[in-house]
This record gives C-alpha cells, structure tokens and sequence, in this order.
C-alpha cells in the first residue's frame, strides 16, 4: 500500500476532475507505451488495437474506483468489500443515486471496449 499511497499523494490537486484526470492519463499513457513496443518490433496493429481495448477498460475502472481508493487511504471508510458496499451506498450531497450518470457511460465504454476485444 505504501505506492498506492504515494500515487494517490502525487495525484491529490484540489479539484475533483484534475485528481481523476491525472492518474487516469497517466495509466493511458503508460500502458500505451508498454504495448507499442512489441507492435513496432513485429510490425502488427493488432496487439497495438488489443491494447487500446484494454487502455479504456483500465481507464473507465480506474475512474470509477478511484474515489473509493482515496476514501480507504485517508481512513473515511474501511477496505474490502465491506468498505466498498458501504461506500456505494452513502448518498452523495445532491444525488439520490450513486453517480448514475458516469456508471451509465461507463458501462457503455466498457461494452464498447469489450466488443473491440474480441474482433
């Protein structure tokens, strides 16, 4: 935990779209580069594609799993699966619904990125 820690120390800007925006560019770039290496040397798209699949299922789950990450490592609320149901179900100020909207295109992005998965 002591990386996740110091990720999630490096990434804590005050607003709320720059410490999801942040790491979430960051992880994008970083298997990105990972995958083009060994698309280049074999002179492939097709890894490199498969890899853009995994890119924004990696994104999309980072996104939304964030919060609940940040919410464990400062101690509001507990770990495991336990933490993770009482953190979906407190209401958030405003909302009567855990992020319907981001869970809505989330899942819409995964579907999209599991369909390229498998072509």
């Amino acid at each position: 935990m002591p990386i996740l820690s110091t990720l999630l120390n490096l990434t804590n800007f005050q607003t709320a779209l720059l410490s999801t925006v942040a790491p979430t560019t960051l992880l994008a770039y970083t298997l990105q580069f990972a995958a083009a290496a060994p698309s280049i040397s074999i002179e492939s798209e097709r890894y490199y594609d498969l890899s853009g699949s995994i890119t924004h299922l990696s994104c999309t789950a980072l996104s939304l799993g964030l919060p609940f990450l940040r919410a464990v490592a400062a101690g509001q609320c507990p770990g495991g699966l336990v933490g993770l149901k009482q953190y979906l179900s407190a209401p958030r100020p405003g909302q009567s619904f855990w992020w319907w909207r981001q869970a809505a295109l989330s899942a819409c992005v995964g579907l999209w990125g599991a369909r390229c998965m498998f072509q």
